[in-house]
């Protein structure tokens, strides 16, 4: 994670492996002071598409939970997403990633940051 643009947006490098493949995710999020909302964008190495989300931030439960829309690599279907960043101490977060297809909901993505 980096802090860029005089420190209005988090950027965020995500590396590991999918399916014993290969896997990188960047993700930059911030504030958008005329709507009131965190919005995020991601992408990955697994798909041509960008993921762009929008949330709230719930101060008791310490996390933003966003939503939008994917375009699944695999169908080519356009499907609800969600994700949830949970800010658990001044090093850790928690992110999982949510998308819903043929109406069932799934879990995509979990990632577990430290800062070091």
């Amino acid at each position: 994670n980096s802090m860029t643009l005089n420190g209005l947006y988090k950027v965020s490098v995500t590396k590991g492996s999918y399916h014993g493949m290969p896997f990188e995710g960047r993700s930059t999020t911030g504030y958008n002071n005329m709507t009131k909302k965190y919005q995020n964008a991601w992408i990955d190495n697994m798909g041509s598409g960008m993921v762009l989300m929008e949330g709230t931030y719930d101060d008791a439960a310490k996390t933003i939970s966003f939503s939008g829309r994917e375009t699944d690599p695999m169908t080519g279907k356009d499907n609800p997403v969600r994700q949830t960043v949970k800010f658990i101490d001044d090093k850790n977060e928690y992110i999982e990633m949510f998308a819903t297809r043929d109406g069932k909901e799934a879990k995509t993505m979990e990632i577990r940051l430290t800062k070091k």
